[in-house]
């Protein structure tokens, strides 16, 4: 049998005479010797032309540009090392010891310390709407710390039912651009209420109100409401309380109910970066505007979280498996707040009136709407109807000024988010942590005439924590608009 071989084609190097190891050799060696750059690739000299020519042996290109090579990429020259004395060293060591303590002692710090000179230019461009009605005339009831019941009102209100020539109520328009702050004194000149304008110089405002509102939209679906939620004395409209409250037969102060799978959602809320924001600029105009009433407030709230914490150590607590008393953020002195999911948040008519009796709360709005033509803030003892842009907040004595919002128009959406806290919370640190009955049990007759006594005159008590024009002009060193 013969076999049948393949012819091969045999190729003969261009240059019979090169020797390929050789070669090979000689490339790994010169490549050994390249310097290799910081970023993992040696660092060869490449010239402006592309244009090579190709060796009749598989040696490596070479280029036949007559361009000489680019210069090695230069660094700059090491800084000179600065040696420091023993005394820099420990200067500089002390201060950086003191800036960590300062920050430290501000993340624990659970109250505003105002500073004189940011006071005086947050105060500087304040305007002042002066209004007849005193201070004096607020609904305290006779038990003291809360206000006495009003029926408030079933319907909401247009702008054109409160103001304008065909209005039956003919109250007062104050139009308001949310940009400076704008003060609201009784007949006596006692700041009763504040218009604050949003942060000065902050450009991301806009963007932290936008995302509140935002994350209460997306909220409102995943949350889970009762009846008693949705439709309420204060409007029709989704509303959720998150915080310390006491009243209505409580023996304790405890956190509020919530649906347990509410829970995590709220958890994110509180934790939003926005509303974090939202508290601390409220807290901090709080301490500017009324110190002593702040101070007051936040003391109290203090006070009854402590007292929590030492029963709960001492095994003393009645119900230890409940959730332990804590702010809903560091440093706001409001022991609750209210959550208003829209869309439409529209309060009608109505007093507050188990809040601290003469207690400012801070009302915050959100949403997309013209403040010009709804949405505005209505203080009905006052006579006022006062715009009231998204991302603005309004103090006020809520449980002492009957207050509502005017109707936004169809496309429109509004939210907002209010802080308060409880009159029964005062009640029962004023009373050494025990409820009324507890209180009046250990009283004789002598004693529970001065208690009562002390108790009618809590509303002198309560205005004496408010500031007054003179003294505020006086301290800071400004002079408020007409």
């Amino acid at each position: 049998m013969s076999s049948s071989r393949a012819k091969i084609k045999v190729l003969s190097p261009a240059n019979s005479s090169y020797n390929f190891e050789q070669g090979l050799l000689e490339g790994i060696r010169k490549g050994l010797d390249e310097p290799v750059s910081p970023f993992g690739s040696p660092l060869s000299s490449l010239t402006s032309s592309a244009v090579s020519s190709r060796s009749a042996s598989p040696t490596a290109p070479v280029s036949t540009s007559t361009t000489p090579s680019a210069a090695p990429e230069q660094y700059p020259a090491p800084k000179e090392e600065v040696t420091l004395t023993r005394k820099q060293k420990l200067k500089i060591r002390n201060k950086e010891k003191s800036k960590r303590r300062r920050e430290k002692d501000r993340l624990a710090s659970t109250e505003h310390s105002v500073k004189p000179n940011r006071a005086a230019k947050h105060l500087k461009n304040t305007g002042k709407v002066s209004a007849t009605f005193e201070g004096e005339t607020f609904p305290i009831s006779k038990k003291g710390w809360i206000s006495r019941r009003s029926k408030g009102s079933r319907s909401s209100v247009s702008l054109a039912d409160v103001v304008g020539p065909n209005s039956k109520y003919n109250l007062e328009l104050r139009k308001w651009n949310g940009r400076t702050t704008m003060v609201i004194v009784d007949r006596k000149r006692r700041i009763i209420a504040v218009c604050l304008g949003k942060p000065e110089n902050d450009e991301t405002w806009e963007d932290t109100h936008r995302r509140a509102a935002e994350v209460l939209e997306s909220a409102r679906d995943r949350l889970y409401f009762q009846d008693k939620d949705l439709n309420h004395r204060r409007g029709g409209f989704p509303a959720l309380a998150v915080g310390i409250s006491h009243g209505g037969g409580q023996k304790y102060p405890k956190v509020l109910d919530q649906d347990k799978r509410n829970e995590e959602v709220f958890e994110e809320i509180l934790e939003n970066k926005a509303f974090q924001r939202i508290s601390g600029f409220t807290s901090g105009a709080f301490a500017e505007w009324a110190p002593r009433l702040y101070e007051y407030e936040n003391k109290c709230l203090s006070d009854i979280i402590e007292h929590d914490e030492t029963i709960r150590r001492e095994n003393r607590h009645p119900r230890p498996e409940e959730k332990e008393l804590r702010r809903n953020w560091p440093r706001t002195p409001w022991a609750a707040t209210t959550f208003n999911f829209g869309p439409k948040t529209v309060c009608r008519r109505h007093l507050d009136f188990n809040n601290l009796a003469f207690g400012w709360c801070g009302i915050t709005a959100l949403g997309n709407y013209d403040p010009t033509k709804g949405g505005h803030l209505i203080l009905w003892q006052l006579g006022l109807v006062i715009e009231f842009p998204p991302g603005t907040t309004i103090l006020i004595p809520s449980a002492a000024i009957e207050h509502s919002n005017v109707r936004i128009r169809g496309n429109e959406r509004r939210y907002s988010v209010t802080q308060y806290s409880s009159g029964g919370i005062f009640r029962y640190v004023h009373n050494g942590f025990k409820t009324v009955d507890s209180r009046m049990g250990e009283l004789d007759s002598d004693e529970l005439a001065d208690h009562l006594d002390e108790l009618s005159r809590q509303l002198e008590f309560g205005l004496s924590l408010y500031s007054d024009v003179a003294e505020l002009e006086k301290a800071r060193g400004v002079s408020f608009k007409e």
